[in-house]
């Protein structure tokens, strides 16, 4: 086992009421049929020159930062920090912010200009009673439109890793990709009928599964042994019942894997599964 990765919090979550993650701008309130600001920021959990510091200290020690960053704050503070960490000349590092949920424009191309990976909650980009309800009318239109960002980050040439969240989020990749591609929530659901949430932000399909294997290998310094397919890799590879690159984006949620196999030996299914 090998554990060169130390996760930190900067901020806690955008929905009302809680609303602890750090925001450039306060949350909205609902005051006589008006939205206006409040008086509330959330909170950035470390203080910059802590951070900072400790952050090279991390690189010098060959471990890799992996920050918890929600509101735009936190991440304008993590990219900060990050930043002090390339100036000071670590390459290498593989750093990373999880989930950077809102981000104002301004950081966007902060991403691909630090080298900074963005590890999305994929889960989250759909209208739901977490996002529609509990987030949009506090943050007003305007902020709305940079949440969940994974668009934005991709266009601008920065790289996008699936991130699990489990246990928060079930831990289901195909609806994870689902989401991400279409920005719905499931037929069925009572927010269906509210269409595609900042289809804007929306990834392609190639590139939200490049987001679960490759570029997640990539994150971990596994690009070379794993998360594609290519001769002289690990044979860690899946078999599916359907091509998901051709079937309707939302029957992706669907999808069931016949085989496992890892390090050419298949774990899960046989090849009878496959007749």
């Amino acid at each position: 086992m090998h554990v060169r990765n130390t996760k930190m919090f900067l901020d806690g979550v955008l929905q009302y009421p809680a609303q602890t993650a750090g925001v450039l701008e306060p949350y909205l309130v609902h005051d006589h049929d008006h939205w206006v600001p409040g008086t509330n920021k959330g909170s950035v959990y470390w203080p910059p020159d802590r951070l900072n510091s400790l952050m090279k200290e991390l690189a010098a020690a060959g471990i890799d930062p992996h920050v918890h960053a929600i509101g735009d704050h936190a991440v304008r503070v993590a990219l900060d920090a990050y930043q002090g960490v390339r100036r000071a000349g670590y390459r290498s590092n593989r750093l990373t912010v999880a989930h950077a949920e809102l981000v104002n424009p301004a950081d966007i191309p902060r991403f691909a200009r630090l080298g900074v990976i963005a590890a999305m909650g994929f889960h989250w980009a759909k209208p739901g009673p977490d996002s529609v309800d509990a987030v949009e009318p506090y943050l007003g239109q305007e902020r709305w439109q940079n949440y969940e960002p994974e668009g934005a980050i991709f266009r601008s040439g920065g790289i996008i890793s699936l991130g699990s969240d489990w246990p928060v989020d079930p831990l289901d990749e195909w609806d994870a990709l689902r989401t991400v591609i279409t920005r719905t929530a499931l037929r069925g659901s009572p927010y269906a009928a509210y269409g595609p949430m900042t289809p804007h932000q929306a990834l392609q399909r190639r590139t939200a599964i490049r987001a679960a294997t490759r570029n997640g290998a990539y994150q971990l310094h596994q690009e070379n042994d794993t998360g594609s397919i290519e001769a002289g890799k690990l044979a860690d590879l899946i078999v599916l019942d359907r091509n998901i690159l051709k079937i309707p984006a939302e029957d992706i949620a669907n999808t069931k894997v016949l085989i496992t196999m890892v390090g050419g030996r298949i774990v899960h299914g046989s090849v009878a599964d496959l007749r």
